[in-house]
């Protein structure tokens, strides 16, 4: 169960990345930042993959890529529905990494995440306390 739950924040970094590039449909660059193969690659430096471990991380990714596009450039669904879709790509994800990586590996990838996640929140406070401003500004 641990393993399960220390992958979600790589599903959820996939997920997010895909709906961000499926919300900006403007930004042709967008489309591009959910990519199995860049995602392969910086997990192969940062967690020491070897070949083996390389070819089923980045299968699993190219599986939960393609599912994720087909669910938002298909269904069209409502905001629940496509939660709740992307929910099941990401469990499903889970339990296949959790098959393929140490626990060693478990466990830096989940440090990794965390970081990630900390740098997204700053982010958005950033974006957030912007629009803000820019709001205050233009009352006046």
């Amino acid at each position: 169960m641990r393993l399960v739950i220390c992958n979600w924040g790589l599903v959820l970094t996939l997920v997010l990345g895909a709906v961000s590039a499926f919300a900006d449909d403007r930004n042709p660059e967008a489309k591009h930042r959910l990519n199995p193969e860049r995602h392969t690659q910086y997990l192969t430096e940062k967690l020491a993959l070897d070949t083996q471990q390389q070819e089923q991380v980045r299968a699993i990714l190219e599986g939960s890529h393609a599912r994720v596009e087909s669910i938002l450039e298909n269904h069209r669904p409502t905001r629940d529905n496509v939660r709740t879709e992307l929910k099941a790509v990401r469990k499903d994800t889970d339990i296949q990494l959790a098959s393929v990586l140490t626990l060693e590996q478990m466990e830096k990838m989940q440090a990794l995440r965390k970081v990630h996640r900390e740098h997204r929140r700053e982010r958005a406070v950033k974006r957030r306390h912007h629009t803000e401003n820019t709001h205050d500004e233009a009352e006046y």
